[in-house]
């Protein structure tokens, strides 16, 4: 009797797992699918080489940026392949949560304004984003005092250092290509009407 019960248990057990992995390949592959997108749009945009901004001639997808979005993925993944997976989650994690975080609290500033210029803002838009960014400073600030133990001590500044860069970027092209930058608020406003 002991041994059916083990059978049956062994074979939950392997269902689980088989369910576990179907669901990792899953987000696995909507996260090459986001990110080849990502890197598509900044290829056509010419904010990388301009190749990741091609389609497929026949399946019109974008192949190249799909192709460098699951190099880069393996890369990662080979990379970290010696760490556990619950260190891993965490560091990936809040690294996340840190731009989580800093894009909600520009929502919540940017939000109201956009209301405002638009004339349709009220008292309690003024609220909710005041109360948005007062608590997403607060989540920022939790994150990162008391100070956490390391690794977690050093990903803030890692953080910041990649944003810093995202910016020097964005200024560099401003520069240098100002008709792109103008192209994408062209395409946006065109998108949102």
């Amino acid at each position: 009797m002991s041994d059916l019960v083990a059978g049956k248990s062994t074979v939950l057990t392997n269902l689980v797992y088989l369910g576990a992995a179907i669901s990792c390949f899953a987000c696995a592959l909507a996260s090459i699918n986001a990110f080849s997108r990502i890197l598509f749009s900044l290829g056509r945009y010419r904010f990388v080489h301009r190749g990741l901004g091609t389609v497929h001639s026949a399946h019109q997808t974008p192949h190249v940026a799909a192709t460098i979005g699951v190099i880069i993925n393996f890369l990662v993944c080979a990379a970290f392949s010696s760490q556990a997976n619950p260190d891993l989650l965490g560091y990936f994690g809040t690294i996340a949560s840190f731009g989580f975080i800093i894009v909600y609290m520009l929502c919540s500033i940017a939000a109201p304004v956009l209301l405002r210029k638009s004339g349709e803002a009220k008292p309690g838009d003024y609220v909710m984003g005041a109360l948005g960014t007062v608590l997403m400073i607060l989540s920022l600030i939790g994150s990162i005092y008391p100070v956490p133990a390391y690794p977690y001590n050093i990903l803030p500044y890692g953080f910041a250092l990649y944003m810093l860069i995202g910016v020097a970027w964005f200024y560099i092209l401003k520069a240098r290509m100002p008709h792109t930058l103008l192209g994408v608020e062209h395409d946006m406003e065109a998108q949102a009407a």
